[in-house]
């Protein structure tokens, strides 16, 4: 049975270490604006269903960051995103990504695998373009965000 437990970070952190919720059961975690890395396998191998991360400048989700959850929700923001290799590859259950940023660095690996289903919700044209051009199979999944 999972529980229903929530990790909501507070203003003040900055980083989450390598592997440092590797397998824990959370239903969504919330990082505030203080956010900028997250780094490889953090929260691999967990049970999150929901993931927001309200970045103000930049953020890095590390390699494998958060692979093999139970994902439905992802909401990024920044005014630089960087994605790391399979940082949310393998969440089958994922329905929509939001990445509200003004540019974003993602490495050839880290949105391979993604549900069909799955909306990936965009705030710019540049945005649009950079994963058509990196994911061309990720276009028909493409929205963007209605101001």
């Amino acid at each position: 049975m999972l529980l229903d437990i929530r990790l909501i970070y507070r203003n003040g952190i900055e980083s989450v270490g390598a592997g440092a919720f590797h397998g824990r059961w959370f239903e969504s975690v919330v990082f505030p604006s203080t956010i900028s890395r997250i780094e490889r396998e953090s929260f691999k191998n967990g049970h999150i269903k929901n993931l927001e991360i309200n970045a103000t400048d930049y953020l890095s989700l590390g390699s494998y960051s958060f692979q093999n959850n139970y994902l439905k929700s992802v909401q990024l923001q920044a005014k630089v995103i960087v994605l790391y290799d399979y940082c949310l590859t393998d969440n089958r259950n994922l329905e929509s990504i939001t990445i509200n940023a003004d540019r974003l660095d993602a490495s050839r690996n880290s949105l391979r695998n993604l549900p069909q289903n799955c909306v990936i919700r965009v705030s710019n044209e540049k945005i649009k373009e950079e994963i058509v051009n990196d994911f061309p199979e990720l276009e028909s999944q493409i929205e963007m965000i209605s101001e």
